[in-house]
């Protein structure tokens, strides 16, 4: 009887410590195999961070088949699939993904924002459009959602979608914001008068103008509005706001303004016009070669000439000049000036043409 307690009690350590031996392997074998899921992660990360694209997708395939839980090393799988142009790949992976039912609420987002971009840039805008509105409808997600919801938008031409979306944005104070909103405006405006709704689209263009004072495309399309309906006088106050308002880009109103003065038979307000415009913005190329133009048409060569002489002080763009100027010289009959101008304008392209030439050529020898 005591020797089979005895043998018993034995049994027992000997199974006791058959069981320890085995979850200390267990542990040990399972620290070791995170250790090195964890270690192919961060290798991953590194790789990643470095632009080594294809070093850390090897990683990241380690460290998921060490642990298939591992969801964000998936989703850089499928990240960097897509950057590197396999686009099914990298849909397939994270489609995948969305079919589990154990992903966290952030995880989910994640997967579906991938997945967005895979069907963006594999022109799906259709599935891209409904994974963009089920994010939309999370708070956090709004600012990243507008700028890839508004190009599926714009692509359509759907103006004032793109505006309502993207005014809802934090993006949309931004100066840069507050440009593209006045953007879609126009482009909403353009699109009425198109459907000849003048009234209409002249009242997105004046929208445009109170969301960025300084949308030149908007004060051109309210004036050529007006001009389409024969109000000329209310066509060239929006022209001359432009002219004032945005004087880098004024010239683009320039064809405008001189058909609509003339028209009115008051062709001598466009000269006063560009005197006045010039006194202010003296280095303005281009109402400085229409000024000579409306001078060499009156005859008055010497003004002309004059005016695209201190342009060339100024080293602004020299081959605009030379051609005004040997335009102006010809009609002054001045033949042998205006043909030495010409050669000197011709010799002066040949010349830039050898050294670019030249340049390609050393470019290419260094390659090479």
């Amino acid at each position: 009887m005591g020797s089979s307690v005895v043998l018993e009690f034995w049994i027992f350590i000997l199974l006791l410590a058959v069981l320890s031996l085995g979850l200390l392997y267990l542990y040990y074998s399972r620290k070791r195999t995170t250790e090195h899921e964890d270690h192919s992660y961060l290798n991953g990360l590194k790789y990643l961070c470095d632009g080594e694209n294809r070093l850390a997708l090897e990683k990241f395939k380690q460290a998921v088949r060490a642990d298939s839980e591992n969801i964000d090393a998936y989703i850089k799988i499928g990240n960097i699939l897509r950057a590197e142009g396999l686009l099914n790949n990298a849909t397939r992976v994270h489609k995948d993904l969305t079919l589990r039912g154990n992903l966290s609420e952030e995880d989910n987002l994640r997967v579906k924002q991938s997945l967005a971009l895979d069907y963006l840039q594999s022109k799906n805008p259709d599935k891209a459009e409904k994974l963009l509105e089920e994010l939309k409808e999370t708070k956090s997600m709004y600012d990243w959602v507008a700028p890839h919801l508004v190009l599926i938008y714009e692509q359509r031409s759907e103006w004032r979608l793109a505006f309502d979306l993207y005014e809802k944005s934090s993006l949309a104070q931004t100066d840069e914001g507050k440009k593209k909103l006045a953007a879609y405006k126009v482009k909403e405006g353009l699109h009425l008068v198109k459907s000849e709704d003048e009234k209409a689209g002249r009242i997105q263009f004046k929208e445009a103008l109170k969301i960025n004072g300084r949308c030149a495309p908007a004060y051109l399309a309210l004036g050529d509005s007006y001009w389409r309906e024969g109000r000329t006088n209310d066509a060239i106050t929006a022209w001359s706001e432009l002219c004032s308002k945005i004087p880098e880009k004024a010239h683009y109103t320039f064809d405008r303004l001189e058909k609509a003065w003339f028209e009115k038979g008051q062709f001598s307000k466009l000269e006063q016009f560009y005197i006045n415009f010039l006194t202010e913005h003296e280095d303005n190329l281009e109402a400085r070669i229409a000024l000579s133009e409306i001078y060499r048409k009156k005859g008055e060569y010497g003004d002309a000439l004059k005016l695209l002489q201190y342009t060339q002080k100024k080293e602004m763009d020299m081959e605009l000049i030379r051609a005004q100027q040997i335009r102006v010289l010809s009609e002054k009959n001045q033949v042998k000036e205006a043909l030495k101008l010409a050669l000197d304008l011709v010799e002066k392209k040949i010349q830039d043409n050898i050294e670019k030439k030249n340049q390609e050529l050393m470019e290419f020898s260094i390659t090479v």
